[in-house]
C-alpha cells in the first residue's frame, strides 16, 4: 500500500464488515499517518472526507464497507483493494466502478483483491468476476511474495507516462 500511496494513487479499500474496517483504519493509520480516513454507516462527515479525498490534499487512502458499494461518486480514486466481499457479482461490479470511472488525468485503474488460498474466498473470488464488464489489461494471480514485483511495475510504469 505504501507504494502506491507514494505514486501519488487514491486508494478506496473495501471490507465486507464494519468491525473489520476499524480494525484495519487502525493498523492503515498506524503505518501511513492522518491520510487515511474511515467511512462506514457510522461516519457522519462523509462530505467532508469525499472533497478532502478528492482535492488530494488531506486524505488518500479511505477504508471502508459495503457502504461505498452504491450510490457514491469518487472518480479521482484510481485503486481499490478488496479485502472481503461476497460472491456477488454486482458487489464486485460496483466496487471496481469506483475506481474505473474517468476524471482528469487518470490513465488507468488498479483493482487488487486479496484472497487467502486454499479457502472459501476463492471460489467466492471465481463467482464474483464478471467476464466482459471491465476491460481488464492486466489480470493475473499472485501470491503474496509476488506483490512487491507487481507494484514495481507499476511504478515503473507510473515514471514513463510522467516523462
Amino acid at each position: 500500500m505504501k507504494a502506491e500511496v507514494n505514486i501519488g494513487s487514491k486508494i478506496i479499500v473495501f471490507t465486507q464488515f464494519i468491525k473489520q474496517a476499524e480494525e484495519l483504519y487502525k493498523v492503515l493509520k498506524e503505518e501511513l499517518g492522518p491520510i487515511t480516513a474511515l467511512i462506514t454507516s457510522k461516519t457522519s462527515d462523509r462530505d467532508s472526507i469525499f472533497k478532502a479525498f478528492a482535492r488530494g490534499g488531506v486524505y488518500k487512502v479511505i477504508v471502508t464497507t459495503t457502504v461505498l458499494d452504491e450510490g457514491v461518486d469518487v472518480p479521482d480514486a484510481d485503486v481499490a483493494i478488496i479485502l472481503s466481499g461476497t460472491g456477488s457479482q454486482r458487489q464486485m461490479i460496483q466496487r471496481v466502478g469506483r475506481v474505473v470511472r474517468a476524471s482528469d488525468g487518470k490513465v488507468e485503474a488498479r483493482v487488487y483483491e486479496i484472497i487467502t488460498r486454499n479457502t472459501i474466498e476463492e471460489a467466492l473470488s471465481e463467482e464474483r468476476h464478471v467476464k466482459g464488464e471491465v476491460l481488464e489489461v492486466e489480470c493475473r494471480r499472485y501470491l503474496a511474495d509476488e506483490v512487491k514485483r507487481l507494484i514495481s511495475h507499476v511504478i515503473s510504469s507510473t515514471r514513463l507516462f510522467s516523462q
